[in-house]
């Protein structure tokens, strides 16, 4: 589903781009549409490092993985660029889907491995699970990739809001500031939802983001969706 955002995010982001006409030399030949070797080197320069247009004023709304994406491309371009997210950046893959559960994942798999070490002879005692330092490691990996998306949002001068964000007109509001635009681009993912008969509430019930908040490792584990 990421990945879908990520493409949704870029075709919206390339209705900023355009393309400048082609330079002095540049010539089309006889008989075909293509411009002449020169010229076209000339207008392949010019589309990797297209002119800023510093009048475009672009605010994402949610900085998840098509957000981010979204917003550091548009800067690339040019364009002044605001990306309003009310929690983490990275949104659920980096901080509650991909990243943590591949982590927990790759110690669950070094376990399984060492468990099944006597298949390749060698002997090994019973490992003991610390469970509190694998949560630990999650963290860190999360806290690791995070601090990579909000550096590339500094260097491309990405203005990054932390604050709930309301539409209002041609503007969004967000902590207690007026952000207007010119392009809005909504990236404001999903959430977790309950199910009928189910107590949410219930302190044994837990969605795909609280079990990653566990501080004890379950004995039995039901898992309904998959």
């Amino acid at each position: 589903m990421g990945l879908h955002r990520q493409a949704a995010a870029r075709q919206l982001v390339r209705g900023l781009h355009w393309f400048a006409p082609p330079r002095a030399g540049a010539r089309r030949q006889r008989g075909t549409g293509h411009l002449a070797r020169r010229g076209a080197r000339q207008c392949c320069a010019h589309c990797r490092d297209p002119r800023p247009d510093v009048s475009q004023r672009v605010v994402v709304l949610g900085g998840g993985p098509a957000g981010d994406v979204a917003a550091l491309r548009a800067a690339q371009l040019g364009a002044q660029t605001t990306l309003i997210e009310r929690a983490e950046l990275g949104g659920t893959c980096l901080n509650w889907g991909c990243i943590p559960t591949k982590s927990l994942l790759a110690g669950a798999d070094l376990l399984r491995k060492i468990r099944n070490a006597a298949e390749f002879g060698i002997k090994v005692p019973e490992p003991e699970i610390d469970f509190p330092r694998m949560m630990q490691r999650k963290e860190e990996n999360v806290l690791k990739m995070r601090n990579g998306v909000s550096a590339a949002c500094k260097r491309h001068k990405v203005d990054v809001v932390k604050a709930q964000g309301i539409v209002d007109g041609d503007a969004v509001v967000a902590g207690g500031a007026r952000y207007e635009y010119d392009h809005l681009i909504v990236c404001t993912g999903t959430e977790p939802s309950g199910l009928p008969d189910v107590d949410m509430e219930h302190p044994c019930v837990v969605t795909s983001n609280g079990i990653l908040r566990l501080e004890k490792l379950p004995e039995h584990l039901l898992v309904i969706g998959g």
